[in-house]
């Protein structure tokens, strides 16, 4: 009896979900899979793309800050739900980082203190439903 229904319930168990990363030889684009903890919380992002035009500048002010501005394609800024920059120790920080910051759709700047003192790589990425569809370029700050 217990091996018939050991036997009957093996079939039941979910089957594992695993997700590869595939490169399109083609365009160089990237897929990586997405995650979400039990909240709904982003844990992994996608870095399906880097826009060359999706530029962000920088300018330390002193004072352990820095002024943020970006510039990007009206297709991507329509689509963007929020916007949030991550700081890195090293090139092409992505989300989820240690240190980053939210702004609204509506934003195209950011004054950012209290960093740590250092040189530190900065990113901004357009979120869609709590995922990074969008990296603007890397850039190196000497944070003051």
């Amino acid at each position: 009896m217990f091996a018939l229904l050991l036997l009957v319930g093996g079939g039941c168990a979910p089957k594992d979900d695993y997700s590869s990363t595939d490169t399109n030889a083609e365009t160089g684009t990237e897929h990586v899979p997405v995650t979400k903890n039990a909240a709904g919380a982003t844990t992994r992002t996608s870095t399906t793309e880097q826009h060359t035009d999706f530029v962000l500048t920088a300018e330390p002010t002193g004072d352990r800050t820095v002024a943020f501005s970006w510039t990007l394609p009206d297709e991507l800024a329509a689509q963007a739900e929020k916007f949030m920059v991550v700081r890195g120790t090293t090139p092409n920080p992505e989300h989820p980082a240690t240190w980053w910051w939210w702004r609204g759709a509506s934003y195209r700047n950011l004054e950012w203190s209290e960093l740590p003192l250092g040189e530190a790589h900065f990113r901004v990425c357009a979120i869609v439903e709590d995922n990074c569809i969008a990296y603007s370029n890397d850039i190196v700050v000497e944070v003051e």
